[in-house]
């Protein structure tokens, strides 16, 4: 047999500390175990993170350096490399510090200097176990999200199939909502819940008779009464699934206004959840710009004043805002809305100015 055959692989552990020879220290310690990778450059350590991701099993790293401390580096850590060990080494006891690593880094533990050989080791190994029971965790929360999804997606083609007029409507107004919540700095949890609202928030049409959802001409008073049920209904029809939790309620109150003159609950400004006033500025976009049975499509630019004129009455001013900011990436997606193009919250925060930020 030859040497090295059937060997396990060895975990990628990067050490990160100013001290050159706490680092040879470690090198010498560790690199039986593990492929050892050091560096005394936050910079050149950000870089190894970057190119590595998900394949650094664990990183620790100095508290105390001269250009850059080492909260900094390990929250890069976090948002680039989620399921790397993330581990501060530090020589002082900094309550704030330490209260920043453990809840804004999401690290593992923190190790005072000069540390133990063995004792390190110890606290590596349990470490690194961690992680692979988490990273069996995550698969299985991923397999059950893409059951959950797919599940959404067929629901959402059965109101494709109920409304002609309505065909990528929730599709569209999800991707929408996701450029406005990047845009507003929501984290990836935040993303993720707008993401299913804006696939449900029309769920409550299932049970809206078809010649009124497709009625070429104005809609009655009372057929406009039985479209305004649409929003409760699709809450009630998801409610016992109790893990969607906020989502819930953003589908209910996807259509209240921000003068409280909305439906079905004529809730005003804070009142209304930011999901909720997020959905409604994509879903009025998209119902502007889209063809109706009674209409056709508005151009974007249309759409666009309509929103930034109803400002502080209709939408929350901080969504519409936000709109604003990115009408171009609205009028490049209303461009190719017929190409099946969607956006997704790890695209979207891949890409986010706010993560650029921190990687330089």
């Amino acid at each position: 047999m030859k040497e090295g055959a059937n060997q396990p692989i060895k975990h990628i552990v990067l050490a990160v500390d100013d001290e050159v020879h706490a680092l040879k220290l470690f090198q010498r310690s560790f690199r039986k175990e593990y492929d050892v990778i050091t560096t005394s450059d936050p910079q050149e350590a950000i870089d190894i993170i970057m190119n590595k991701k998900d394949d650094l099993a664990a990183i620790l790293c100095d508290q105390m350096m001269p250009k850059v401390k080492g909260v900094e580096v390990l929250r890069v850590a976090r948002d680039l490399s989620p399921n790397t060990i993330r581990i501060m080494v530090t020589a002082f006891i900094d309550t704030n510090v330490l209260m920043e690593c453990i809840n804004d880094c999401e690290a593992y533990c923190y190790i005072l200097k000069p540390w133990d050989a063995s004792e390190l080791g110890v606290v590596l190994k349990q470490a690194l176990l961690f992680r692979e029971r988490d990273l069996k965790n995550k698969l299985i929360v991923n397999d059950l999200r893409d059951l959950l999804f797919g599940t959404i997606g067929a629901i959402c083609e059965a109101l494709d199939e109920k409304d002609k007029y309505a065909i990528g409507h929730s599709r569209r107004v999800t991707s929408y909502s996701l450029l406005i919540g990047t845009e507003m700095g929501l984290g990836r949890t935040h993303l993720q819940k707008l993401q299913l609202a804006g696939l449900l928030h029309d769920i409550g049409k299932i049970g809206t008779p078809e010649h009124i959802l497709n009625k070429p001409g104005k809609l009655t008073d009372e057929e406009f009464e039985v479209i305004k049920r649409h929003p409760d209904r699709g809450a009630n029809i998801i409610k016992e699934l109790k893990q969607l939790g906020d989502v819930i309620d953003w589908v209910k109150c996807h259509h209240e206004r921000y003068d409280g003159r909305g439906y079905p609950s004529k809730l005003a400004g804070d009142e209304i959840p930011l999901g909720a006033a997020i959905l409604a500025v994509a879903d009025t976009y998209d119902a502007m710009t889209s063809d109706r049975s009674y209409r056709k499509g508005l151009p974007h630019q249309v759409a666009f004043n309509e929103i930034v004129k109803c400002a502080g009455t209709q939408f929350n001013p901080n969504v519409a805002e936000a709109f604003t900011r990115i009408e171009g990436r609205f009028e490049e997606a209303l461009k190719h809305k017929d190409n099946g193009k969607e956006y997704t919250v790890s695209h979207l925060l891949t890409e986010s100015k706010g993560l650029v930020e921190k990687m330089s």
